[in-house]
């Protein structure tokens, strides 16, 4: 699931999981009420943090207080995600740039 993926730190696996189904942007992990953004800050995972922040995940408080690392908290609070962390956001559903970009090989890690 991209709730596994985003857990474990595995970039290509989130951004395949976004590419067949957008709307798992904003999804919750029926068991636990997470999201992918929730999973990957909490591991601290930078990267898929990251990419999932430019696609447009929704962030909640909840997603500030449990980052585990304090460049992903960092990241969380950035000026250019404000739109991540405003109303509504989380309801659309929608990937918020270019995934083309993202799905590029990047030539590290996962």
């Amino acid at each position: 699931t991209i709730f596994h993926a985003a857990q474990i730190g595995s970039h290509s696996a989130v951004l395949r999981h976004l590419s067949a189904d957008p709307s798992a942007i904003a999804a919750l992990d029926g068991s636990t009420g997470l999201n992918a953004l929730m999973y990957a800050s909490a591991a601290a995972h930078a990267r898929v943090s990251k990419a999932l922040l430019e696609l447009g995940a929704p962030v909640t408080d909840f997603t500030m207080e449990g980052a585990g690392s304090q460049e992903v908290r960092r990241m969380l609070q950035a000026p250019e995600y404000a739109a991540n962390r405003a109303t509504g956001r989380a309801q659309k559903g929608l990937l918020q740039g270019p995934l083309s970009i993202l799905l590029a090989p990047s030539g590290r890690g996962r």
